[in-house]
């Protein structure tokens, strides 16, 4: 017997509905942890620079984990995303070094 799962892959269509307790979060940083059965993101926001011990502080605010074949997919689709938003608006700016903040990069503590 098919489950919903397995009808949903081969549905020609698919609806999206946000459950009740959906969340929206704005992220400036990830962390990726693994294990044979499935890959987790942690994302974050960089908060503040602490220059008295050369930090940058990162505020976790949600963690999403997934199987490795849906990683798969998703690093497709934001590949694709990324290429559609270059040729729209021109190329993204290099990333800084883990734990640079703006603020840093300016010069400011």
């Amino acid at each position: 017997m098919q489950n919903d799962r397995d009808r949903n892959k081969s549905a020609k269509r698919v609806e999206r509905v946000k459950a009740p307790n959906f969340v929206r979060v704005y992220t400036s940083d990830a962390l990726i942890h693994m294990s044979y059965f499935d890959i987790r993101i942690t994302f974050g926001e960089c908060i503040e620079y602490d220059s008295s011990r050369d930090v940058g502080i990162v505020e976790d605010r949600a963690a999403v984990t997934m199987t490795p074949e849906h990683a798969r997919s998703l690093h497709a689709i934001l590949g694709a995303t990324l290429l559609s938003y270059e040729q729209t608006h021109g190329p993204l700016r290099p990333p800084s070094p883990r734990g640079e903040t703006p603020s840093k990069k300016k010069g400011k503590d």
